[in-house]
């Protein structure tokens, strides 16, 4: 120990020494456990923002999903409709175009029932002219022959 002080104070100064040393390997350990808290707090706020773009990004990539999916059903039902619709346009068609035909076909065959109409008045009155000629004639003959 030094020479000339009294061995209390020296003992004094070492155990305050101690104490210092001690209190200050406390504040040292408090401040480092603050930290590992604080550290730990600020991975889990990470981990929970993470989690919470994650779910976000989830529930846009699902929306979009869904969107898609009523775009395709929507086109569909439109190419559906379309198709139904061109397939009644060419029943319409058709059925105009068989109307079209049947009217020319009564038309057609009206026409020749009065062609044949007439060939057969045409045929009675030549017929019936014939029949007056000779009768005529036979009414002559008979004149000349009374004669």
């Amino acid at each position: 120990h030094q020479p000339g002080a009294p061995a209390h104070d020296q003992a004094a100064a070492q155990r305050l020494a101690t104490e210092q040393a001690a209190k200050l390997m406390a504040e040292r350990k408090a401040a480092e456990a603050a930290a590992r808290a604080r550290a730990e707090h600020l991975a889990k706020e990470a981990a929970d923002a993470a989690a919470r773009h994650a779910a976000e990004q989830e529930t846009i990539r699902r929306k979009a999903s869904e969107e898609a999916a009523a775009n395709r059903r929507a086109l569909e039902e439109a190419e559906t409709r379309q198709k139904a619709q061109d397939e009644a346009e060419r029943l319409a068609k058709e059925a105009r175009e068989r109307k079209s035909a049947e009217e020319a076909l009564a038309k057609a065959k009206s026409e020749e029932e009065a062609r044949q109409a007439a060939e057969r008045s045409a045929a009675a009155e030549q017929a019936a002219a014939e029949a007056r000629a000779q009768a005529a004639a036979k009414e002559a003959a008979e004149q000349a022959r009374r004669a």
